[in-house]
Protein backbone atom coordinates (compact mmCIF):
# COMPACT_ATOMS: atom_id res chain seq x y z
CA UNK A 1 0.00 0.00 0.00
CA UNK A 2 0.97 3.27 -1.02
CA UNK A 3 -0.12 6.93 -0.50
CA UNK A 4 0.86 9.50 -3.20
CA UNK A 5 0.08 12.96 -2.60
CA UNK A 6 0.66 15.82 -5.56
CA UNK A 7 -0.63 19.15 -6.37
CA UNK A 8 -2.97 18.90 -9.05
CA UNK A 9 -0.09 20.85 -11.71
CA UNK A 10 2.04 18.06 -10.52
CA UNK A 11 -0.27 15.27 -12.35
CA UNK A 12 -0.47 13.79 -15.82
CA UNK A 13 -3.89 13.49 -17.51
CA UNK A 14 -4.45 10.00 -16.89
CA UNK A 15 -3.94 10.74 -13.35
CA UNK A 16 -6.37 13.57 -13.22
CA UNK A 17 -8.49 10.97 -14.99
CA UNK A 18 -8.12 8.31 -13.01
CA UNK A 19 -9.04 10.32 -10.22
CA UNK A 20 -11.60 11.54 -11.57
CA UNK A 21 -13.24 7.92 -12.44
CA UNK A 22 -12.75 6.94 -8.83
CA UNK A 23 -14.63 9.77 -7.38
CA UNK A 24 -17.78 9.48 -9.98
CA UNK A 25 -17.98 5.78 -9.19
CA UNK A 26 -19.14 6.88 -5.90
CA UNK A 27 -22.03 8.97 -7.56
CA UNK A 28 -21.78 11.67 -4.43
CA UNK A 29 -20.09 14.25 -6.58
CA UNK A 30 -22.08 16.44 -9.36
CA UNK A 31 -19.86 15.40 -12.25
CA UNK A 32 -20.04 18.53 -14.36
CA UNK A 33 -17.34 20.36 -13.84
CA UNK A 34 -15.13 18.17 -11.45
CA UNK A 35 -12.36 17.95 -13.91
CA UNK A 36 -11.36 22.07 -13.46
CA UNK A 37 -12.57 21.57 -8.98
CA UNK A 38 -10.27 18.69 -9.01
CA UNK A 39 -7.60 20.97 -11.16
CA UNK A 40 -8.12 23.52 -8.50
CA UNK A 41 -7.75 21.01 -5.64
CA UNK A 42 -4.62 22.30 -3.02
CA UNK A 43 -4.00 18.31 -2.95
CA UNK A 44 -4.93 15.27 -4.37
CA UNK A 45 -3.82 11.95 -2.54
CA UNK A 46 -3.90 8.23 -4.24
CA UNK A 47 -4.08 5.28 -2.47
CA UNK A 48 -2.28 2.37 -4.61
CA UNK A 49 -2.27 -1.47 -3.43
CA UNK A 50 -0.67 -2.01 -6.20
CA UNK A 51 -3.15 -0.31 -8.26
CA UNK A 52 -5.17 2.70 -7.59
CA UNK A 53 -7.47 1.33 -5.11
CA UNK A 54 -8.90 4.90 -3.51
CA UNK A 55 -8.24 8.55 -3.61
CA UNK A 56 -9.42 11.89 -1.99
CA UNK A 57 -8.36 15.44 -1.55
CA UNK A 58 -8.08 19.06 0.32
CA UNK A 59 -9.98 20.91 -1.72
CA UNK A 60 -10.06 24.43 -2.31
CA UNK A 61 -13.91 25.79 -2.76
CA UNK A 62 -15.62 28.46 -4.16
CA UNK A 63 -16.76 30.55 -1.63
CA UNK A 64 -20.49 30.40 -2.33
CA UNK A 65 -20.69 26.59 -2.36
CA UNK A 66 -19.10 26.81 1.00
CA UNK A 67 -21.38 29.30 2.19
CA UNK A 68 -24.72 27.39 0.99
CA UNK A 69 -23.57 24.23 3.33
CA UNK A 70 -22.67 26.08 6.36
CA UNK A 71 -26.11 27.95 5.46
CA UNK A 72 -27.86 24.11 5.34
CA UNK A 73 -26.72 23.46 8.01
CA UNK A 74 -27.44 26.16 10.26
CA UNK A 75 -23.89 27.10 11.00
CA UNK A 76 -23.74 29.93 8.48
CA UNK A 77 -22.29 32.24 11.54
CA UNK A 78 -18.78 30.20 11.88
CA UNK A 79 -17.80 29.68 7.68
CA UNK A 80 -16.05 32.18 7.79
CA UNK A 81 -13.75 30.08 10.04
CA UNK A 82 -12.79 27.06 7.25
CA UNK A 83 -10.63 27.60 5.43
CA UNK A 84 -10.15 24.03 3.50
CA UNK A 85 -12.35 20.94 2.44
CA UNK A 86 -11.69 17.59 2.73
CA UNK A 87 -13.61 15.32 0.51
CA UNK A 88 -13.76 13.00 -2.64
CA UNK A 89 -12.46 10.01 -0.64
CA UNK A 90 -13.48 6.92 -2.28
CA UNK A 91 -12.48 3.58 -2.26
CA UNK A 92 -13.63 0.80 -4.47
CA UNK A 93 -15.43 -1.95 -3.46
CA UNK A 94 -13.41 -4.50 -3.83
CA UNK A 95 -10.96 -3.02 -1.15
CA UNK A 96 -12.90 -1.48 1.56
CA UNK A 97 -12.63 -3.08 4.70
CA UNK A 98 -8.71 -2.59 4.84
CA UNK A 99 -7.85 0.38 6.80
CA UNK A 100 -7.66 2.65 3.24
CA UNK A 101 -10.13 5.06 4.52
CA UNK A 102 -7.95 5.68 7.78
CA UNK A 103 -4.98 5.97 5.75
CA UNK A 104 -6.14 8.57 3.33
CA UNK A 105 -7.73 10.42 6.34
CA UNK A 106 -4.58 10.35 7.95
CA UNK A 107 -2.45 11.64 5.21
CA UNK A 108 -4.80 14.64 4.45
CA UNK A 109 -4.91 15.45 8.91
CA UNK A 110 -1.14 15.59 8.39
CA UNK A 111 -1.10 17.64 5.47
CA UNK A 112 -3.42 20.43 6.70
CA UNK A 113 -0.81 22.07 8.92
CA UNK A 114 -2.29 23.33 11.53
CA UNK A 115 -5.11 24.57 8.99
CA UNK A 116 -8.63 24.39 9.76
CA UNK A 117 -11.22 22.01 7.46
CA UNK A 118 -14.76 20.88 7.05
CA UNK A 119 -15.83 17.80 5.64
CA UNK A 120 -19.84 16.44 4.81
CA UNK A 121 -20.70 13.20 5.18
CA UNK A 122 -23.98 11.10 4.19
CA UNK A 123 -25.66 10.15 7.71
CA UNK A 124 -25.86 6.59 6.97
CA UNK A 125 -22.08 6.74 6.18
CA UNK A 126 -21.64 5.53 10.07
CA UNK A 127 -17.96 4.11 9.01
CA UNK A 128 -16.71 7.57 7.70
CA UNK A 129 -18.07 9.62 10.79
CA UNK A 130 -16.29 7.19 13.27
CA UNK A 131 -13.92 7.78 11.35
CA UNK A 132 -14.04 11.82 11.14
CA UNK A 133 -14.91 11.94 15.36
CA UNK A 134 -11.23 9.94 15.76
CA UNK A 135 -9.41 12.62 13.62
CA UNK A 136 -10.50 15.28 15.79
CA UNK A 137 -13.69 16.30 13.08
CA UNK A 138 -16.83 17.81 15.40
CA UNK A 139 -20.37 17.25 14.19
CA UNK A 140 -22.37 20.68 14.08
CA UNK A 141 -25.65 22.10 12.95
CA UNK A 142 -28.66 19.72 11.95
CA UNK A 143 -28.65 17.48 8.88
CA UNK A 144 -30.02 18.72 5.65
CA UNK A 145 -30.90 16.97 2.62
CA UNK A 146 -28.59 15.85 -0.10
CA UNK A 147 -28.92 17.37 -3.66
CA UNK A 148 -27.80 13.59 -5.06
CA UNK A 149 -30.10 11.33 -3.42
CA UNK A 150 -32.61 10.49 -0.97
CA UNK A 151 -30.06 10.95 2.13
CA UNK A 152 -29.48 13.36 4.74
CA UNK A 153 -25.87 15.13 4.91
CA UNK A 154 -23.92 16.25 8.07
CA UNK A 155 -21.45 19.38 8.46
CA UNK A 156 -18.49 18.27 10.45
CA UNK A 157 -15.38 21.05 11.20
CA UNK A 158 -12.07 20.58 12.69
CA UNK A 159 -10.92 23.84 13.95
CA UNK A 160 -7.36 25.54 13.95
Amino acid sequence: MEIIVKLPSECLDQEINEFISLVNEGGEVDPSGLEERVRRAKKLFFLKDPSLVAVSAIKRFYQQYKNSIFEKAGCSNIASSYQLAMGWMYVEPASRGRGFGRKLLEAMSNQLNGASCYTTVRSNNHIMRHMLDSYGFERVGREYPSSRGNHKIILYIRPK
